[in-house]
């Protein structure tokens, strides 16, 4: 595939280089899935003037938006550089497919979400590398932005390609279309980087130089200044280095979480996302030496957060952002030494606003009655744990030592506090497991069960999740390959018929296909760089979803470029062969690794060194830090030191860091303030791109406006509290709207111009409140029975030449016969002439008055083909707006922004159209 090039509209130059293209994203929208992906404008974003720093800087996720927005590490580099005056630091994302095509076929680059401009002009592009799926996108990336994709065929005035985050410990099958790669922490490797980009910049390095000179950082890894050799059977012989890399690259490590930059102000999705919720890392590192798990390996020494610390970030958080959810987030958040006394706090601030709390990792050990209890005062939905394997035998082979009686008081915990399901995660393909160890998960499921119908009063559900395992990098496992295929088939069937007797046990797992894709891609090397590049060719994208991944297509790739699956997947690898990425170091030695690879086979387990004796792994040698927990008592507002009431787990119990509290024991928890119930109605524009917002994500939208403005928004009871909106009625994506409204109810009242101000202050500047009214009893409400829609359209290339003639002749039927299509899809005829009201020219604008009768309204659509004889299909071409909402009563329409009827008037009647509906 050719690289791809752009057309478009022109920008003024920016410091003297050629003009920038202009590509708004609005006629590109039309027709393709989750437009609001690509609109930008959201709040908290940061737009600089280039022509202001020395430093411009686009962060590429390769994924898409919804996921990719809820990815910390690049919120936390993006708020890091645009805290800089020197540089800027732009966003992107991967397209879906068709919104990939959709550029491609108007000739268009992608571009940066706040200014729109192609990727190509940046000085840096970082793409992150957050898992295996995604190298096929990194690909459509960089072609899209018009950049080789090779990186010895980039010239100096491309960016530097520079990749990061948890996939770079073998990045050796994307490595040839990388420049560098950041090996560890971010916060402060990013400053020497763009400091060296800086530098390279002002003095017109040549690129070959400007690599050596990132090659000299501390933790950067120059894929081209390392030679890699094969034997004939395609294992790897020798990495050589050349000068002046170094012949390892040393991950960075952050030492202080305390004083490392941490976003209180991040950006909030437009659209959708994954995790659209308050995430404050608690915790970095573990080292319970899971021997499956690479982050475990390549994220330590532990290092916490204070409490006082996370406290602030997540008020601050919370006020900054108007979200309604937090997540406490490690590794293993249950470790963290004073996470009782620190959700109580963080539960008693926030419990008149029903905040709820996440506590993702948790280790069976930790999780007891009291965390349960504070978790519960807000939300219960439904309680992971990952026992990860099925039986104490092979728990012990991975080194997770948690006993089934252990495993199974959680389970009874958690069910006694009113939880309504609990989902179990395991493993199964794992190091030396048997049918027996398989058994175990069946055993635990219906032991669980047992329990749930037992406790609590009434039936609970139990879900058991699976995966298989998958060979990662750093690891004690990395030697073991992975089964095959057909032996994780079989034992998927296995778990399957044993979990299917249980009524109240539901059983889900991944595809052995995608497993297998993932373990290639996970012990691959650099001769995969051809098989990335001919699956993006063919079109593959989007392989981390499962609608989208075609494993028969890689296959076919793999089989065209002479390489073997089974090789990187399924092989063990003997100790001492060389490793594709051994040119990388986390600090943990290659030895202790074969040494718990043993230590493993033998049963043997190695305990928690932050409470226990020191494992020897090398990390707090390399790095010159030891585990960096919160060494003092931590006495929250109002508390004093003294007994700590919470159960702890066997190993930490008498552990000298472990904090002696005791939270206020005779003050009760607050409770939230008396609700009231004051209602308003707020008229608001939907403008520019932002009228490919769907309903559900204007909602979302106001909701968190509500809450960053500390507008006292009711909220309803039950589980999921709700907010207390009534939006009037849905526009279709594309379509702008000057006239939309909503009801609200707040809990105290409070003074309309204040509700105006303060929403404005946090919503996108095509979404503008332009009035707020209060309501009283027997105002009228937003249901659709007897509403009326004004809209203006205006053509792209100019009116119809006989529309005037159509108007007419419309407007003189007495019928307007249709067929639409009901709920089956079956067509169902009706007439939409008593719809149609009014329709009238002014200049270049068409303006029509459409009505509802609750059960049936006019679509704008069928008044084109129906009424006016003009195809729909091109709705593109034409700029749609509604200009008002109206309702009748005796005759007469009144704007819903006059619940009394104190104003009646007629639609379209007046000579200016827009001085009329402007009372609207």
């Amino acid at each position: 595939m050719a690289a791809h090039r752009f057309t478009g509209p022109l920008l003024p130059p920016r410091d003297g280089r050629a003009p920038v293209p202009d590509f708004g994203a609005a006629d590109l929208l039309a027709g393709v899935s989750h437009p609001s992906r690509y609109i930008g404008g959201e709040s908290n974003a940061t737009r600089k003037d280039w022509r202001g720093v020395a430093v411009r800087a686009c962060l590429a996720f390769p994924d898409s938006y919804e996921i990719g927005i809820s990815n910390m590490g690049l919120q936390v580099l993006y708020r890091i550089i645009n805290n800089r005056d020197d540089a800027l630091a732009e966003r992107a994302y991967a397209p879906w497919p068709d919104y990939e095509k959709a550029l491609r076929r108007h000739g268009r680059p992608l571009a940066s979400l706040e200014s729109r401009t192609p990727l190509g002009m940046f000085d840096m592009l970082g793409i992150a590398l957050p898992y295996e799926l995604t190298y096929t996108n990194i690909l459509a990336i960089l072609d899209l932005a018009g950049i080789p994709l090779e990186a010895d065929r980039r010239a100096d005035h491309h960016p530097l390609v520079i990749g990061g985050g948890a996939g770079v410990y073998n990045p050796e099958p994307v490595a040839e279309f990388f420049d560098a790669f950041v090996i560890g922490d971010g916060e402060e490797v990013i400053h020497e980087v763009l400091d060296q980009v800086k530098a390279a910049k002002a003095h017109g390095t040549p690129r070959a130089q400007r690599l050596a000179a990132l090659a000299r950082i501390p933790g950067v890894y120059v894929p081209s200044l390392y030679a890699v050799h094969h034997h004939a059977d395609g294992r790897v012989a020798e990495i050589v280095n050349r000068h002046p890399a170094p012949p390892t690259v040393l991950r960075r490590v952050v030492a202080d979480l305390d004083g490392a930059d941490y976003p209180t102000d991040p950006i909030l999705p437009i659209g959708r996302a994954v995790f659209d919720r308050v995430n404050v890392e608690v915790t970095r590192g573990c080292t319970h030496g899971c021997r499956f798990c690479q982050a475990g390996y390549t994220y330590r020494p532990v290092r916490e957060r204070s409490p006082e610390r996370v406290k602030e970030l997540v008020l601050h958080s919370l006020r900054n952002t108007g979200l309604d959810a937090v997540t406490l987030s490690s590794l293993s958040t249950g470790d963290y030494l004073c996470l009782y006394p620190l959700m109580k706090e963080l539960v008693d601030a926030t419990i008149d606003r029903k905040i709820s709390f996440s506590l993702p990792s948790l280790r069976i050990g930790t999780l007891t009655p009291a965390v349960v209890r504070q978790i519960k005062r807000v939300t219960k939905t439904g309680f992971t744990m990952a026992p990860e394997a099925g039986s104490e035998r092979l728990r012990r082979v991975i080194n997770k030592p948690i006993s089934e009686p252990d495993l199974l008081k959680a389970v009874e915990n958690v069910f006694r506090e009113g939880w309504p399901e609990i989902k179990f995660y395991f493993m199964y393909g794992l190091p030396t497991e048997t049918l027996e160890d398989l058994d175990g998960i069946a055993r635990l499921a219906e032991a669980a069960v047992k329990i749930g119908r037992t406790v609590g009063g009434r039936p609970r559900g139990v879900k058991v999740s699976t995966s298989n395992y998958v060979p990662k990098p750093m690891t004690p496992f990395q030697w073991v390959g992975q089964m095959p295929m057909a032996e994780l088939d079989r034992r998927r069937r296995y778990l399957l018929a044993a979990l299917k007797p249980l009524r109240m046990a539901r059983f889900t797992w991944k595809d052995e296909r995608v497993s297998r894709l993932e373990a290639v891609f996970s012990r691959g090397d650099r001769r995969l760089g051809r098989a990335v590049r001919l699956a993006f060719e063919r079109g593959l994208r989007m392989d981390a979803w499962e609608e989208m991944v075609d494993t028969a297509a890689w296959d076919r790739v793999f089989a065209d470029c002479g390489l073997d699956p089974a090789f990187y997947a399924e092989r063990d690898i003997p100790l001492d062969e060389v490793l594709p990425w051994d040119m990388l170091d986390c600090g943990t030695s290659k030895a202790y690794f074969a040494a718990d690879h043993a230590r493993a086979l033998r049963e043997r387990i190695i305990k928690d060194c932050r409470y226990g004796l020191c494992g020897d792994c090398g990390v707090c040698t390399d790095t010159a830090s030891g585990p960096l927990v919160v060494p003092r008592v931590y006495v929250p507002e109002g508390g004093r030191a003294g007994e700590f009431d919470l159960p702890l787990a066997d190993d930490i119990a008498d552990h000298p860091l472990v904090p002696e509290i005791t939270l206020r024991p005779d003050a009760a928890p607050p409770q939230p303030a008396p609700v009231g119930r004051f209602l308003y109605r707020a008229q608001w524009t939907k403008l520019g791109d932002f009228a490919f917002l769907s309903h559900l994500e204007m909602l979302a939208l106001f909701t968190r406006a509500f809450r960053q403005a500390d507008l006292p928004l009711a909220l309803s009871e039950g589980f999921h509290p709700r907010p207390r909106l009534s939006f009037g009625p849905a526009l279709a994506l594309g379509v702008e709207s000057l006239f939309e409204v909503m009801d609200v109810i707040l809990t105290r009242p409070v003074a309309p111009e204040t509700i105006h101000g303060r929403l404005n202050e946090g919503l996108p500047e095509g979404v503008v409140v332009t009035g707020v009214v209060p309501l009283a009893a027997g105002d009228r409400g937003l249901d659709l029975n007897g509403l009326g829609y004004a809209y203006e359209l205006r053509w792209r290339d100019g009116l119809p030449a006989d529309l005037a003639e159509r108007v007419d002749g419309a407007l003189a039927r007495a019928t307007l016969p249709i067929d639409r299509a009901d709920k089956k899809g079956r067509p169902k005829p009706m007439d939409l002439r008593p719809l149609l009201r009014e329709m009238t020219i002014r200049g270049d604008h068409l303006y029509l008055f459409l009505a509802s009768d609750g059960a049936r309204s006019a679509r704008i659509p069928e008044v084109l083909e129906a009424a006016l004889g003009l195809p729909s299909r091109n709705l593109g071409d034409i700029h749609i707006r509604r200009v008002g909402i109206l309702f009748a009563d005796g005759g007469h329409y009144h704007s819903l922004m006059d619940p009394a009827r104190r104003d009646p008037y007629r639609p379209l009647a007046c000579e200016s159209h827009t001085t009329c509906l402007q009372k609207s």
